[in-house]
């Protein structure tokens, strides 16, 4: 809240100010990429951040101090050569973010193993893109 109501001070009249961040649903983990990916379980993460960003851009849209010009949701995709990426990827996430994701390091190993590749590892999760609009 203390960010937005920063930002629109320091914004001139009629400023635009993009919001992009993640959306609060469960982001899928899977192996290849494009349309040869597929799905192998969903993140266990917890939304409480996303929840508040959500609630922070409504106060400030319902207060008045900016409209909502437009708002849509993408696909993201993020790509990372190995399974010791994803690894260092799931650590540089805060404890509090995430639970214990080694199921789903074991299951990516197993299918790598099985099917004797190493293709990509890819979180897949939507993307909210807002445009704020200052009065």
């Amino acid at each position: 809240m203390h960010a937005l109501t920063e930002a629109q001070r320091s914004l001139k009249p009629n400023g635009i100010l993009i919001d992009l961040r993640p959306s609060p649903k469960r982001r899928q983990v899977g192996l290849g990429t494009g349309k040869y990916w597929k799905s192998l379980g969903a993140m266990r993460e917890t939304f409480e951040d996303d929840y508040a960003s959500n609630r922070a851009v409504k106060h400030v849209i319902k207060s008045g101090l900016f409209t909502l010009e437009s708002t849509s949701t993408f696909e993201l995709d993020r790509v990372m050569d190995t399974l010791d990426d994803f690894r260092k990827m799931l650590l540089d996430f805060s404890i509090e973010r995430l639970t214990n994701h080694q199921w789903l390091i074991d299951k990516i190993e197993k299918v790598q193993k099985e099917t004797r590749t190493r293709k990509k590892v890819v979180i897949r999760g939507p993307m909210i893109l807002n445009v704020l609009k200052k009065h």
